[in-house]
């Protein structure tokens, strides 16, 4: 029984942490950035745009019900934008469109491309089902990268202010995916257990499915990167760059709390990558 009463109290905890998460994220979305929407013909359109993407967190009991596109709302439909800062917003959706530039502040901004996500079955084929998503690139090349970190914000109430104030934010999971420029699909490059969110990990065997898919035009190749059907990663992984330093040295700086932020997620983006940008360059060394 107070096994059952220590579950239940730290699920209250982390759904009181994401809904405030959720509600900055909203209030943040209300401004209007910056952006540059590129559409299917190839034509571009400048102007500004809000409620797009908005979500950094979510809901908890969301992640139950739906994949991590749609909790984290990178299947965003509806969004408002307007050509000229004066302009009334109208409502815009995916439709014609292919890519999505958003300009930050502090000279921040992020393209976002919409992409078909598939997923593959015990047996390495497709699975019918497809959804879209905007990732966020990474670096588009033969063989595209797309990531977008996650976070779980700790809140505590000021007495002072009457309001709950940012804690500590923790990053939980870097959402990742793998696209090859010939197949236009993305594939999920992670194994998420929804009951275990504060312990992510990598599916090394449904990796290695998905590399075999994706680089099947190069079968020399991924017999280099894969070993017993699991993923052989470790030779991608070595960095001669300390990003866990770097990482608490922002945390510790006297930059204001835009700039730590994105300064974090970048070097949290840049720590993430580095494997799998150090295999598509093996990849385009190896096969083309």
């Amino acid at each position: 029984m107070i096994l059952l009463k220590k579950i239940v109290l730290a699920s209250i905890l982390i759904t009181s942490q994401l809904m405030f998460s959720q509600l900055e994220d909203l209030e943040r979305a209300k401004n209007f950035n910056k952006c540059e929407l590129t559409y299917t013909d190839g034509h571009k359109v400048d102007g500004y745009i809000a409620y797009f993407l908005e979500n950094t967190s979510g809901d908890y009991e969301d992640l139950y019900a739906s994949s991590f596109e749609r909790f984290l709302n990178l299947d965003d439909n509806s969004f408002e934008f307007k050509a000229n800062v004066s302009d009334l917003p109208k409502t815009i959706t995916q439709k014609n469109l292919s890519m999505i530039t958003v300009f930050y502040d502090k000279n921040y901004y992020m393209s976002y491309r919409l992409m078909n996500i598939r997923k593959l079955d015990s047996d390495g084929k497709l699975i019918t089902s497809t959804k879209k998503a905007w990732l966020p690139i990474i670096k588009e090349d033969i063989i595209s990268l797309y990531q977008k970190n996650f976070y779980e914000d700790t809140f505590k109430y000021s007495r002072k202010s009457k309001d709950y104030i940012l804690k500590k934010r923790k990053k939980l999971i870097t959402l990742t995916y793998l696209s090859n420029q010939k197949q236009d699909i993305a594939f999920e490059i992670y194994d998420l257990e929804k009951f275990r969110i504060s312990m992510p990990k990598y599916n090394d065997k449904y990796v290695a499915k998905v590399f075999q898919y994706i680089f099947q035009d190069c079968s020399d190749f991924v017999k280099t990167i894969i070993k017993n059907g699991k993923w052989e990663h470790s030779q991608f992984d070595k960095s001669t760059i300390d990003y866990d330093s770097l990482i608490d040295e922002a945390k510790k700086s006297t930059l204001d709390e835009f700039e730590k932020y994105y300064t974090i997620d970048t070097l949290y983006l840049k720590k993430e990558s580095e494997p799998f940008l150090n295999l598509i360059e093996s990849y385009k060394k190896n096969c083309n």
